[in-house]
């Protein structure tokens, strides 16, 4: 972590701990709901990964493409939207 953000941490920030343990039993349930009514959620999200995998290596195949924005500067663009 760069240290002025380690410092904006201390100074203003809040650290609320493992969250990523929290409603795992919700988490869960949702999950067997989905698997009860016939969704593969297994299989859903291995398609997702290998749509995703595939959509990132054709758009890192182009070649860059320049936005000269309104001040007529040229930004390379990958293809890729936030």
């Amino acid at each position: 972590m760069p240290e002025k953000t380690l410092e904006a941490l201390l100074d203003h920030g809040r650290c609320p701990g493992d969250t990523v343990l929290e409603g795992v039993d919700e988490a869960r349930k949702v999950l067997a709901d989905l698997a009860s009514s016939g969704l593969d959620v297994e299989a859903l999200g291995e398609k997702l990964q290998v749509d995703g995998v595939a959509r990132l290596r054709e758009v890192l195949r182009r070649p860059p493409r320049h936005d000269r924005g309104a001040a007529g500067g040229g930004r390379p663009k990958t293809g890729v939207r936030a």
